[in-house]
Formats: C-alpha cells, sequence, structure tokens
C-alpha cells in the first residue's frame, strides 16, 4: 500500500444530500486515492463530522465558488479526478471534468443525467420508451393527455428520492397538485407504468428493481440486481433487498436495457443507479441516475465485497476496474433494509419514535430525530430510519416484514401554517 501522501488526489463535490457519507468515502478511498472533499451545500450535521475530518484530510468550501473557480481550485490543489455522489452536482462535475481533462460522464450525459426531461428527450430512439411531456404541456394539450393515459406520473425535472411526486387521474388533480409544490421548479408528466405480477413470484414484490453499474471508457458493467419492497402511495421506496435473482432469459434483456440507455445518454465513464419496472410489455426504463444508489452501497458490499465508491475512484484516476461478469454472492442469504416511512397525508412534526427489535439479529439505524418535519410531498425524504438484516429468501422477507411493522411505534402532530 502506498503512503498516504503520494497517492493520487481525487475531489469529491459534497452535498449532505449524498448517496455516500463522508465516512464511506474515507474508507474506501483507502490505499488508493487521497480524497479530497470540496464543500457545496452541507447541513449542520454533517459540518460536525466534517470539521474533525479536517484535521487529516483537505476540506475545502466552495458554496459560492462558479464552475470555473471550481476548476482552478482543483488544479490548484493538484487533483487528477472529481467525482460526485449528489444528484444535483452531476452535471456540474461533468464540466468541471471536461475543463480540466478528468474522467468523466461527458457533459451530455451530466445535462441528462441531471435533468429528466432531457434524459427522456434522449431515450426516445429506444424501444418502449416512455410517453412523457412537460407539465403545462399535458394541462394544456388534450391529445398528449389521450396519448400518455391515466393515471400519471408528476414529478421534478431535477429532484431525487421521489420528492414532490405524485400520481394524479385528472386535470383538476394536476392543478391542486401544483398549487401545493414549489412555483420555481419544472415538473415533467410521465406514464404510469404498471408493474407485472409474472415478476413477484406469487409475493407482493418483484416489479420494481435497480441496477447499479460501472462506466468505463464507454463500456458498461452490471454489478448487481436489487430488488425493492413495495413504494408507499407517495412514492416513497420503503425498502431494498439484494441480491434480486431473475431468470436468466429476463436479467439479459434488463442488462441489455442499461447497456441501451447509457449508449443513448453518452455516459463515458462513472458510476450508475438504473430503475426499471418490470411491466406486461417487458422491462422498462424508470429513470437513470449518474451516481451509486441510495443505501446500496452496504447491500453490494456485504453479498459481493465489490465497493462502488472504490470503483468510482478507479475510473476517476483512469485505473482499469475489476468487475466479475456475474459478481459472486459470499452469503446464501439476502441482505435487506427496511426503510420506516410514515404514512402521513398532511404536513407533520416527528413528535415520538420508539423502535423496540425483535431481537439482535436486525439493526436500527435513525435518520431523524424528534422535532423534524414530515411532509407526504417530501417522498423518501421523509425515512426516519433503516432497519439493516438478512431473510434466507424472499418468502421470508416478506414476513420479517410485515412482522417488522409491529415494533415500530411513530407519533406525530399536525404542522399548521
Amino acid at each position: 500500500m502506498l503512503p498516504e501522501n503520494i497517492l493520487p488526489r481525487v475531489g469529491i463535490l459534497f452535498e449532505s444530500v449524498s448517496s455516500a457519507s463522508p465516512l464511506q468515502i474515507i474508507n474506501s478511498a483507502r490505499g488508493l486515492v487521497q480524497p479530497i472533499f470540496l464543500l457545496k451545500n452541507v447541513h449542520h450535521y454533517d459540518k460536525k463530522q466534517l470539521n474533525i475530518l479536517k484535521k487529516r484530510f483537505v476540506v475545502e468550501k466552495v458554496e459560492n465558488a462558479s464552475l470555473d473557480e471550481i476548476a482552478r481550485i482543483c488544479k490548484n490543489l493538484n487533483l487528477c479526478g472529481l467525482l460526485t455522489f449528489s444528484d444535483s452536482q452531476v452535471e456540474n462535475v461533468s464540466m468541471i471534468c471536461e475543463k480540466n481533462g478528468y474522467a468523466s460522464l461527458s457533459i451530455k450525459a451530466g445535462k441528462a443525467l441531471q435533468n429528466k426531461f432531457i434524459q427522456r428527450q434522449a431515450l426516445e430512439g429506444m424501444d418502449n420508451s416512455v410517453h412523457y411531456c412537460l407539465f403545462d404541456d399535458w394541462i394544456a394539450t388534450p391529445s398528449l393527455r389521450k396519448k400518455i393515459g391515466y393515471p400519471v406520473i408528476a414529478k421534478p425535472c431535477q429532484g431525487a428520492g421521489s420528492k414532490w411526486t405524485r400520481l394524479l387521474y385528472s386535470v383538476e388533480d394536476a392543478k391542486l397538485f401544483k398549487q401545493k409544490v414549489p412555483q420555481n421548479l419544472c415538473f415533467l408528466i410521465e406514464e404510469y407504468l404498471k408493474g407485472s405480477s409474472n415478476y413477484s413470484n406469487g409475493f407482493e414484490i418483484g416489479d420494481y428493481i435497480s441496477v447499479d453499474g460501472a462506466h468505463y471508457n464507454g463500456s458498461y458493467f452490471p454489478v448487481g440486481i436489487t430488488g425493492k419492497l413495495p413504494i408507499s402511495d407517495n412514492f416513497s421506496e420503503t425498502g431494498m433487498f439484494f441480491p434480486y435473482k431473475l431468470t436468466q432469459e429476463l436479467e439479459f434483456e434488463v442488462i441489455k436495457q442499461c447497456r441501451e440507455a447509457s449508449d443513448y445518454l453518452g455516459i463515458m465513464n462513472g458510476i450508475t443507479h438504473i430503475e426499471i419496472k418490470l411491466t406486461d410489455n417487458g422491462p422498462r426504463i424508470i429513470e437513470v441516475n449518474g451516481r451509486m444508489g441510495g443505501y446500496v452501497y452496504d447491500l453490494v458490499k456485504k453479498q459481493t465485497g465489490i465497493d462502488l465508491i472504490s470503483i468510482a475512484f478507479q475510473i476517476a484516476i483512469n485505473e482499469k476496474i475489476n468487475v466479475p461478469e456475474n459478481s459472486e454472492i459470499k452469503k446464501p442469504k439476502l441482505v435487506f433494509q427496511k426503510f420506516i416511512i410514515p404514512e402521513i397525508y398532511h404536513r407533520c412534526i416527528l413528535k415520538k419514535i420508539n423502535f423496540l427489535l425483535p431481537n439482535e439479529k436486525f439493526q436500527l439505524e435513525l435518520i431523524k430525530q424528534e422535532g423534524d418535519i414530515l411532509d407526504p410531498l417530501l417522498g423518501s425524504y421523509n425515512n426516519i430510519g433503516i432497519i439493516h438484516g438478512e431473510a434466507k429468501d424472499i418468502k421470508e422477507l416478506i414476513q420479517i416484514n410485515k412482522n417488522l411493522q409491529n415494533f415500530i411505534k411513530i407519533e406525530v402532530e399536525v404542522k399548521h401554517g
């Protein structure tokens, strides 16, 4: 292992809304690169951690810096690469990398991965692509409403975690929804993809999956397929498990679509998280994200030993990556995460949390604290905590998921005004 001071330096344009924590980044960088933190938008709870890290690592604030200024800072720090794990910085990182000659997604891909409308335009050439249009055009144009059908999904063109996402059944629904969301956001309307029971093996899950993969010089290397627990009424993810074993034929079709979407988007280098719905018409792309999936890191590493953050660093320094075609699963069981998403229909304050896990097989990670705001329009950002565990198969996972609900007690009070 090389001494830390002679390892290549790679910058992380870091925001608190990130699929990788500072400690995960540091652990994955060990012996490979020197991580340099460039702080863009950081919440108070991350600032404390980063202030401690400043004793050993370079931490620079770039909140008010332009892209040109950040590019100069990267050069002055002798960086040989730059990456991000935050949706809102994907395009910025692609542009800075282009300026400094770093390996990156490509500017074309950066724009499409950050803006879902641009992404839908780029994916139109794919077979079975999703019907879509801009929100205001859908309200104003009867022919678009007829083409897309009902219900429809409304989501921000730029956003993550199902924030401000809603299922709409009519123009009246859409007008009421628009009054409740920030007026400065541009919204997209998409065809609602109905999952097929053919893929659920007789259980309540199986039609919604994601694929995390690596891209190196235009080649795509899938790491694994993650299954999802049923989403909430507000399109919040309620949990995930890894690996999800599909039939060989279906897995081939899923990976084929991931490769095809990557080509249409012009993705050259980096990590992607691709969400897919399994429908009666086959796998269909929900969206492509230019970063590792949220919470996926631990699941993949536990089961395969593959470190997605380390792979991102390898790509950034133009080091050839090694991702097995069929990653060997280390444990025969499924590993899962159950997200604690409260059923709320109004803006609330989290009043009390009471978790009493049935035994030591499960581990609890709290995310929110009493007094935090919850809102049905915030999607997965209402996640109060995560329960980590294992199941021998999907049947047992379904039973565990139901049983754990009995050990979770949440009290909220409606926030007025």
